[in-house]
């Protein structure tokens, strides 16, 4: 995974935690994949 795809992934993902931030823990898990 390139950087760049790597920060769009992140912005993808805040994106979703400001629109639902109900499912954070979720996203967090998702985030563990990545890094």
């Amino acid at each position: 995974m390139t950087s760049k795809v790597a920060k769009d992934e992140l912005k993808f993902y805040l994106k979703l935690i400001i629109t639902n931030e109900k499912d954070y823990n979720s996203l967090k898990n998702l985030r563990f994949l990545f890094f």
